[in-house]
């Protein structure tokens, strides 16, 4: 039962931490930022989950000029906490 726990707290916590990192990505677009490694890791990392979710929208026929796979990624993220939890 310790490693069951153990396992879903470091789940848990491993999804925050994608979280933070969404939420980072998202303020950082919003600046002019060079390109170097950290914004290199965060797009490496946020990418994979974010390209699903914007593929997934475009077939939603929505045409607006604002990305909201980081808002569904992060509502999903959540959920997948609260059901760990």
């Amino acid at each position: 039962m310790a490693i069951l726990s153990l396992v879903r707290i470091s789940l848990y916590y491993l999804l925050s931490v994608v979280n933070l990192l969404l939420v980072v990505r998202c303020i950082i677009s919003w600046f002019p930022v060079g390109y170097n490694k950290i914004i290199e890791f965060l797009y490496n990392v946020t990418e994979p989950i974010l390209s699903p979710i914007r593929k997934l929208l475009s077939r939603t026929n929505y045409n607006m000029n604002v990305d909201f796979s980081p808002v569904v990624a992060y509502l999903i993220i959540t959920l997948l906490q609260r059901l760990i939890l």
